[in-house]
């Protein structure tokens, strides 16, 4: 009896540390994640740490960011225009509800669907290649190279590009929001479905807007791209696999982290 009862705890027991080793790796990625967050966020805000070759590298960071992913914000911009503002002025117009028209503006494009559209657009365009580059410097022995020179790769590669990812997330989502409002609306307007002028149709939009409104949008943006720099630096530092898998796994990786935040900070604002 008691060995019988023994073979059920011993069972029972590797049955719980195998599941509790994914739960266990999980949580100590997230720890390495929220440590590497924070120690990006208190060198950012040492003056020490912004010598000439980090915001040379800052700098050059943001072009490729913010340029690089441009034409596919705009292209994407213009058909979301087409897709929900036209349609919006379309059958609100036709139901006689166009008061209604900023409040669906403000809740579906400026609150959700402009800083997950640009953040997937940045990791699709800017995440990739972050992770495809750090992953063959520190394969090809140049982040140990620069550590031996006395050069901390943590200040001239993971810090400049997070910080570049968050305002280039930033300045798009604005790019974004007005490309989409102006292409909609001239769309519209050449089609004879609204009679407003532009400056009644934005009016009516920014009355819709409360002060949570005017907060989560740059929050999301800059948070959105802050995240997505952290998960592919740490997932480009840290992943011990061929630059495809790394490629791969820091992709779904920075998907899922965008998601989970923009949902956190939708409930917290």
């Amino acid at each position: 009896m008691t060995g019988a009862r023994g073979t059920v705890f011993s069972v029972f027991g590797a049955l719980l540390a195998r599941l509790g080793q994914p739960v266990v790796a999980a949580a100590r990625w997230a720890i390495d994640v929220c440590a590497m967050a924070a120690a990006i966020l208190m060198l950012a805000m040492r003056a020490s740490s912004w010598r000439r070759t980090v915001t040379r590298a800052f700098a050059r960071d943001l072009r490729a960011a913010l340029f690089g992913s441009l034409p596919a914000a705009s292209v994407l911009a213009a058909m979301v225009g087409l897709g929900l503002v036209y349609q919006a002025l379309y059958w609100l117009g036709s139901a006689g509800q166009i008061s209604l028209i900023g409040e669906v503006i403000v809740t579906v494009l400026l609150r959700e669907l402009a800083p997950m559209m640009v953040a997937l657009i940045v990791i699709g365009r800017s995440g990739t290649a972050l992770l495809i580059e750090l992953t063959q410097q520190r394969t090809g022995g140049q982040l140990r190279m620069l550590d031996g020179q006395g050069i901390d790769p943590f200040l001239v590669y993971v810090l400049p590009r997070t910080l570049a990812f968050a305002v280039a997330s930033f300045t798009l989502t604005i790019l974004f929001v007005v490309a989409t409002l102006l292409f909609g609306y001239i769309s519209a307007s050449a089609l004879g479905v609204v009679q407003l002028s532009f400056h009644d149709f934005v009016d009516m939009t920014i009355a819709t807007m409360s002060v949570g409104d005017f907060v989560i949008l740059p929050a999301k943006s800059l948070a959105l791209g802050f995240v997505i720099g952290v998960i592919c630096c740490h997932t480009a530092l840290t992943h011990r696999r061929d630059a495809t898998r790394v490629v791969a796994s820091g992709f779904v990786r920075a998907v899922l982290a965008a998601v989970a935040v923009s949902g956190m900070l939708t409930l917290a604002i």
